[in-house]
């Protein structure tokens, strides 16, 4: 080969790797263990005193056992999420990279990280410094999922980034649990987003929606269905805020519980439910704070089989308000959307007035004859199915879920509609109730000691006619959740795993800090104590079923 020739190919293999350096960032910072470069005060103080102070809005990028750490700009932290039952989680190896061919040197002031420095969202200083300047940053430990939010385009208002409409993002979320491997702890996709929710958007804590997207060959769009966390593969998420919720727990662990013990308690092979993993959210290097990651109940949830002929398809609807049913006025209605307080959720509108049929006919069976509400449970319905609802809105007292926040799925099994019931929205629960003096906050006032009869059930029509064979099998689901489910040491110990989420990984003191006017209460024993005396006295109603000294609301 000519001189030249491989003159040519040196400087060809040194402009490639100059673009990638520069394209993706060049380690130029020291690599050394986090207690390593912990030095004392007078030391720390020194190199500040001999340099200049950046008063640019900067924030290097800074890796911990190659895990790049979110920044929060509002505050200028660090947040370093810990990957859980790793031995050097406390210590790991601490990289500064940039994109400036700039030099960082890295010094800690403070202490090291400890279980009890994580629970009570103590910081260590750590101090970014060249041989002429210095900047200071304050670093911050989680043990829980990281997600993080990057808008494609800046939004007129970083206070509120995000709006009605679908704003194009790069997602990615941090997976810290165990036994992930470390080529899959991150999780990236291009996604769109957008708020959802109605009430709660009065908050300054906003909820959203994620729908994920790839790009293949050509720029051609299409959902990226992926897992997070361990739950469904899918494309759809949500980030609920629970920004009403004291213990930000109620939501989450009412969900689950219903996912664990009577979202698949049907035939059908179907999940009738929702689960959620708790997570601490960042939004254009703004801190969020502690949200709920869950995917929505929809038609893939339920597996729906849709024709183009409502009397054929099986149908999905929800209730949006308190309006009480009027049969006469839902079959009159021309509007195919929503119907009295009934929203057609999937599939598309028929725009035929006998896509409200099977609802129609499952709300008439609430005033139906004894003879007629016999047949229609034993062929009409899945009994377990409005047992378990039965049973689950009363011991969490989901007054908000009984005419509202309720979904009724209508499937067709052997060529015969069946109609499934399970709950959404589950925030006002275990005491928590909504009041107008509080400006769309909720105050625990219910007293653990009321039972919730829910107005809207078939079961407890059939319980007031007095139906011996619904109520055994009523005492007998119960029984059966309370020696599993729902034994009292099951979801105490569950509320403690929320508890050690939320308080012990320091999240909900750099929630209330973000959001100091969001319900907050310093630890999760109230709920716990509530939950506890709920059983006992939902024990007592059980035991009283059927006679007319039921105790009620």
């Amino acid at each position: 080969m000519k001189f030249e020739n491989i003159i040519k190919l040196v400087l060809f293999v040194f402009s490639i790797v100059g673009i990638v350096f520069f394209a993706f960032g060049l380690d130029f910072g020291q690599s050394n263990r986090f207690e390593d470069l912990f030095i004392e005060a007078e030391a720390y103080e020194e190199i500040k005193e001999n340099r200049t102070h950046i008063t640019e809005d900067t924030h290097p990028e800074i890796q911990f056992d190659g895990q790049s750490l979110n920044f929060d700009s509002l505050n200028g932290f660090y947040l370093y999420s810990l990957i859980d039952d790793n031995a050097n989680r406390f210590n790991p190896v601490v990289k500064t990279l940039s994109h400036e061919l700039t030099q960082y040197d890295v010094a800690l002031s403070g202490e090291a990280i400890t279980e009890k420095s994580l629970n009570e969202n103590d910081s260590v200083q750590i101090l970014l410094y060249t041989d002429s300047n210095y900047k200071e940053y304050t670093l911050k430990m989680t043990d829980l999922p990281v997600v993080n939010i990057n808008l494609d385009q800046s939004p007129e208002d970083p206070t509120h980034p995000i709006g009605d409409l679908d704003a194009s993002a790069q997602f990615s979320l941090f997976d810290n649990r165990k036994d992930v491997p470390s080529a899959e702890r991150l999780i990236e996709s291009q996604s769109y987003i957008r708020l959802r929710g109605a009430s709660s958007r009065m908050h300054p804590k906003k909820q959203f929606r994620l729908n994920l997207r790839e790009f293949s060959i050509g720029a051609s769009e299409s959902n990226n269905h992926l897992s997070l966390l361990d739950m469904r593969k899918d494309d759809d998420w949500i980030l609920y805020a629970a920004y009403n919720d004291p213990e930000k727990i109620r939501n989450t662990f009412s969900n689950n519980l219903w996912y664990e013990f009577a979202a698949d308690n049907n035939p059908l092979g179907i999940v009738n439910g929702t689960q959620g993993k708790i997570v601490e959210v960042f939004i254009d290097d703004m801190y969020w704070g502690v949200y709920t990651l869950m995917h929505p109940i929809d038609d893939k949830q339920l597996e729906l089989s849709t024709t183009n002929d409502p009397e054929t398809s099986e149908l999905y609807y929800r209730t949006v308000s308190n309006v009480p049913f009027d049969k006469e006025q839902m079959i009159a209605s021309e509007n195919h959307l929503v119907n009295g307080r009934f929203e057609f959720r999937d599939p598309e509108p028929f725009y035929d007035p006998k896509q409200w049929d099977p609802i129609i006919r499952h709300m008439s069976m609430l005033t139906a004859s004894e003879k007629e509400l016999r047949s229609y449970l034993n062929e009409e319905v899945y009994l377990e199915n409005l047992i378990d609802y039965y049973l689950f809105l009363n011991l969490s007292q989901a007054s908000d879920n009984d005419k509202k926040n309720h979904n009724y799925i209508s499937k067709i099994s052997d060529g015969q509609r069946m109609m499934l019931e399970s709950p959404w929205d589950l925030d006002l629960t275990w005491g928590l109730q909504w009041t107008p003096e509080s400006e769309f906050l909720s105050v625990v006032r219910r007293d653990p000691a009321v039972n919730f009869i829910p107005s809207v059930s078939l079961i407890t029509h059939a319980v007031d006619l007095n139906m011996e064979d619904v109520i055994k099998k009523i005492e007998q689901r119960y029984d059966e959740l309370r020696n599993s489910d729902w034994e009292t040491n099951n979801l105490l110990n569950t509320l403690s795993s929320y508890e050690e989420q939320i308080y012990g990984s320091g999240a909900m003191l750099r929630e209330h800090e973000r959001w100091p006017d969001s319900a907050y209460t310093e630890n999760a024993e109230e709920l716990k104590d509530y939950v506890e005396t709920r059983l006992i006295y939902l024990d007592q109603f059980i035991e009283t079923l059927g006679r007319k000294e039921t105790p009620n609301e």
